[in-house]
C-alpha cells in the first residue's frame, strides 16, 4: 500500500487499486475555491473595465469597446475591499465532467453554442484591436484561455 497525502493534514493509506473519485459538487461548493459558492456571483469572474482606460481607448477611436473584462488574480482591482466577492479559482471550475457521468447537457450546449455564435457573427462584426496579436494561453487545470482575454472591436452590422 501507497500513502497518500490529503490537504497536508492527514494521510491515508488505501490498497492497491483503490478507486479514487473527486465530486464535482463538492469542489464547486468549497468556500476555498469559491467564497459564497451558493450564491449568483457573476462580480467573481468579469469586472468593469477601468474607466480612464475605458476613455482612452475611444479616444482612440475603438468604437464598441465593452464595459466589461475577464477578472483574473492579475488583473483584480478589488484584492483590497474587504465586502468584494474574491477572484473565482478558474482551476477548479469544471463545467461538463467526463467520462460516461458526464453533464447530460453537454451535448446540447456543444450544439447550441456554434448557432448561438452563428447569429451572432451574423448581426455583429468583429475585429482584432492589433493586427499583430499573438495570443498566449493560460491553462486552467482542464481548460484554457487566451491571457489578458482577446483585444477586439465590436460593432453592429450594417
Amino acid at each position: 500500500p501507497e500513502a497518500t497525502t490529503l490537504k497536508r493534514t492527514k494521510t491515508i493509506t488505501l490498497p492497491v487499486n483503490t478507486r479514487v473519485l473527486c465530486s464535482f459538487y463538492c469542489v464547486h461548493h468549497s468556500e476555498s475555491n469559491f467564497p459564497k459558492p451558493d450564491e449568483f456571483l457573476p462580480d467573481r469572474w468579469v469586472q468593469k473595465r477601468d474607466n480612464d482606460n475605458h476613455k482612452h481607448e475611444e479616444s482612440l477611436g475603438k468604437q464598441g469597446v465593452s464595459n466589461w473584462e475577464e477578472r483574473t488574480q492579475e488583473n483584480d482591482r478589488h484584492s483590497g475591499d474587504p465586502n468584494f466577492i474574491p477572484v473565482g479559482n478558474q482551476s477548479y471550475h469544471l463545467a461538463f465532467s467526463a467520462g460516461a457521468r458526464n453533464c447530460v447537457g453537454q451535448v446540447l450546449a456543444s450544439r447550441m453554442v456554434p448557432a448561438i455564435v452563428a447569429r451572432i457573427v451574423r448581426y455583429v462584426k468583429m475585429e482584432l484591436q492589433d493586427e499583430n496579436y499573438q495570443v498566449e494561453l493560460i491553462r486552467y487545470g482542464a481548460n484554457a484561455a487566451p491571457k489578458g482575454g482577446v483585444p477586439m472591436n465590436f460593432s453592429k452590422r450594417l
